[in-house]
Order: C-alpha cells, then sequence, then structure tokens
C-alpha cells in the first residue's frame, strides 16, 4: 500500500469568513446568507466591498514559508466580474473569470507558480486553487479578492461595491 501524508487545512474558519480571525480590507459585510456548493441554507458567505477606492479582500496569515501550498477557494458571481487569489510579500497571484472559469492573469512574482486551476462544481459555482513554493520571507497572507474588471496586478485596485460569494477556503501543504 502506498503511504501519502496527512494534510491538513491551515485557515481557521475556512467555511465561515464572517468569523474575526478572517481580515476585511474595504468590505462593507460579510454575511453568512446564500446556498453552497453543498447546497446548503446559508452555508456561504457574501462579501460585499464598502464602495469606496482601493483594494477590497478578505485574509489570512496562513502562508508556510518555503514549502509548496496550494490555495484553493469555492466562489461564486455575485455582482463582481472575477476573483482573484494572491500571496501576499512574494506577489504569487492567479485571477480567475467567474462566469467561464478562465484564468484572466497570473504571475510568480518573486516565488514559484507551479499551477492554477479552476473546477466547475455546478449552479455557479468554482473551485479556483493556485499551488505556489515561496522563496523567502515570513508567513504571509492569502487574500481574496472581488474584482469587476480584469487587472495585471499583485494589488488589483477599484471602486465597487459588488459582491462575491465564498466558500470553504483552504490552505494546504
Amino acid at each position: 500500500l502506498a503511504e501519502s501524508s496527512a494534510r491538513t487545512n491551515r485557515i481557521d474558519y475556512s467555511q465561515d469568513c464572517t468569523k474575526a480571525a478572517w481580515s476585511k480590507t474595504r468590505i462593507g459585510t460579510v454575511a453568512l446568507d446564500s446556498v453552497g456548493p453543498d447546497g446548503q441554507e446559508n452555508s456561504a458567505a457574501t462579501v460585499t466591498a464598502d464602495g469606496t477606492a482601493g483594494q477590497h479582500y478578505i485574509s489570512q496569515a496562513r502562508v508556510p514559508d518555503s514549502t509548496k501550498t496550494t490555495l484553493s477557494v469555492y466562489a461564486k458571481a455575485g455582482s463582481f466580474s472575477f476573483i482573484h487569489l494572491l500571496v501576499t510579500g512574494q506577489n504569487i497571484y492567479a485571477q480567475f473569470d467567474l462566469s467561464d472559469g478562465s484564468i484572466d492573469n497570473s504571475s510568480s512574482g518573486s516565488g514559484t507558480l507551479h499551477s492554477t486551476t479552476a473546477e466547475e462544481i455546478g449552479n455557479g459555482w468554482w473551485r479556483f486553487s493556485l499551488t505556489a513554493t515561496q522563496t523567502s520571507g515570513s508567513t504571509q497572507h492569502l487574500r481574496i479578492y472581488g474584482l469587476d474588471s480584469a487587472q495585471a496586478a499583485a494589488g488589483p485596485s477599484e471602486t465597487s461595491s459588488s459582491t462575491l460569494l465564498v466558500y470553504g477556503a483552504q490552505v494546504e501543504s
């Protein structure tokens, strides 16, 4: 029998980004009020930008240094058109179109971006992921942005009050 290493999700409250473990930047509201990809009422969060100019995201400091790590999240378009996953510090990111799952922009910054994936789950839900290795520095943040338009930037910025549905964020090494 082949042995496999145990994987642990490093995200606290991965199913509930309304909790204080999740930092919120220029986010007006986060409400656990939507049907998730599991079909359960109130299992997915609606993240709403606050309408001001700047970067709009939720984040957690859970990306280990110098380890090949996969970041993933289930997402569905509210009124945002794109989702942007970023590992801070070394600016490793991938940006996906919420309508068809296509990868719009990606960059390895000063780390290594191994892969990006988009898997259609059904009912408008997608599972988006990126696998990357940081080359130096301390524990970094995973940021999840919603965007109205595609932007080729590690920290995209715009004025928005749009929404994004999120569920089940994971960071695994």
